[in-house]
């Protein structure tokens, strides 16, 4: 079209040829050095095969992400540099009390860690075949429609979504857990009243710079109310920290 390609241009050619590229989005270097004005930064996300390493990261391999550089620089102004990495990946934890359909609390710690399972499938989009995840937006709303919809969940009691410090600024700060902060809370003292939707303003998660890419939390806080108190699983795990970048 006699015109330099834009950014549009960029991610769009990039999705169309690389069909195992989940998302792509090119960020001008100007965001981390002013003085970098001729610099981009594309930033990829790989679609994962259940079978991966972990495929609750998007992460896309060094090979991959050379022939995505090759592929900008054949179309790319000769003055501009160009790099490409991962996104940085912002884990998202949920928080959640529900009490068990049945008439007892066997296979408590079972279930919880079942949707455990569940809300990190839900919140991973990227994984091929999986057919928990939410391909538009992710909402508090959403997930917590999704916890109600479980077959084995009779009453939600507290219900709350966390944005936590992604890894990198995490080992600045010498803690991979810090919440940056809390948005969907609903709390429920009864348990035989489910909690109301209409109690809390719905809230769109998203990450907070345009260089992060929402993950889910490896573990989430979860728990089956019972007349005993609560029952939670005994995991205490952590998002790994796996940045690639050439």
């Amino acid at each position: 079209k006699n015109r330099m390609m834009s950014v549009v241009d960029f991610n769009k050619m990039l999705l169309s040829t690389t069909p195992d590229l989940y998302e792509v989005a090119t960020v001008p270097m100007v965001y981390h050095k002013p003085a970098e004005a001729h610099s981009i930064k594309i930033l990829v996300a790989a679609r994962q095969e259940r079978s991966d390493v972990n495929p609750y990261l998007p992460v896309t391999s060094p090979m991959m992400m050379r022939s995505i550089l090759n592929c900008v620089n054949e179309y790319s102004p000769d003055n501009m540099s160009v790099q490409v990495s991962n996104y940085e990946y912002r884990p998202v934890k949920v928080n959640c009390s529900f009490v068990m359909k049945g008439p007892n609390d066997a296979g408590a710690i079972a279930l919880v860690d079942l949707l455990n399972n569940q809300l990190k499938d839900y919140l991973s989009p990227w994984i091929k075949g999986n057919k928990l995840a939410d391909k538009k937006s992710v909402t508090s709303d959403g997930i917590y429609s999704f916890i109600k919809s479980r077959e084995y969940v009779e009453v939600i009691t507290q219900f709350s979504c966390e944005l936590l410090l992604a890894p990198s600024q995490a080992d600045k700060e010498g803690n991979e857990t810090d919440v940056v902060f809390k948005m969907g809370e609903r709390i429920n003292s009864d348990t035989n009243v489910a909690v109301s939707p209409e109690k809390t303003k719905d809230t769109l998660l998203k990450a907070l710079k345009p260089w992060e890419m929402l993950v889910s939390a490896d573990q989430h806080n979860l728990a089956v109310d019972t007349n005993k108190g609560l029952i939670t699983s005994q995991k205490e795990t952590k998002i790994g920290k796996l940045m690639i970048s050439n």
